[in-house]
Parts: C-alpha cells; sequence; structure tokens
C-alpha cells in the first residue's frame, strides 16, 4: 500500500516520492478536468462545479483511531451567482490524512480532491 509509514527511512523517502508523483499527477488530471468542464460547459450558464473530499480516521472497537481513513469524494454544483461565490471560497480538501511532509513536501491540504492511494476503508 502506497504511502505507508516506514521503518527504515531512506526507503520511507523512496515510497513517498512515487505516491506524490501518484498524487500529483491525480491532482493534475482533476484540475484539468475542472477547470475545462467549468470553462467549456458550465460558465456560460451559470453554473460552477467543484472537486471536495472529506477524509475521517476511522476509530476501531476499542475507541483508538487507526491508521485507516473514511475518505468520501464528491463534485459539488452551485446554479446561483450567490452560489458559485460561496462554492468558490470553500475549500477542496476537509479532513487530514497523513501529509507525509518531511521528505517530499506530500501535502493532501493542497489537493483538489484527497487522492486514491491511501489505505482506506
Amino acid at each position: 500500500a502506497c504511502c505507508l509509514p516506514m521503518i527504515i527511512p531512506g526507503l520511507s523517502c523512496v515510497v513517498c516520492s512515487v505516491c506524490k508523483r501518484q498524487g500529483d499527477s491525480y491532482d493534475r488530471a482533476m484540475r484539468d478536468w475542472q477547470q475545462g468542464f467549468n470553462t467549456e460547459v458550465l460558465e456560460r450558464r451559470g453554473v460552477y462545479c467543484k472537486t471536495q473530499s472529506k477524509a475521517e480516521k476511522v476509530v476501531d472497537m476499542t475507541g483508538q483511531k487507526s491508521d485507516n481513513a473514511k475518505v468520501m469524494r464528491w463534485v459539488a454544483f452551485a446554479f446561483t451567482e450567490e452560489g458559485v461565490k460561496s462554492l468558490k471560497d470553500d475549500p477542496h480538501v476537509d479532513g487530514k490524512l497523513p501529509s507525509y511532509k518531511g521528505c517530499c513536501g506530500f501535502d493532501t491540504k493542497d489537493y483538489v480532491m484527497h487522492p486514491g492511494n491511501w489505505k482506506e476503508v
């Protein structure tokens, strides 16, 4: 599984950099799709869409937080002028997954949606 903590620090950075490339590629594709869809299809109709996601750590039967996360992803649409303004101000990503900032500068808050390469339930 991608981006799992590693015992050997060097190996952890190698795995993390692979995850960052995958996440960056996913993010770039989502940004391109969203921008194109808004510009080419929705704007002239007064509609706006935005990719969003929310991550929550899973709590096990004993009440302890596990390494797993529940991630919900969606595309939000606004159909009024004030709705469009509000949606543009909303964040893309809510909730925290591991950020992996150490060796590769990888932080999910910078993405338009949580990538799908985490250990999820």
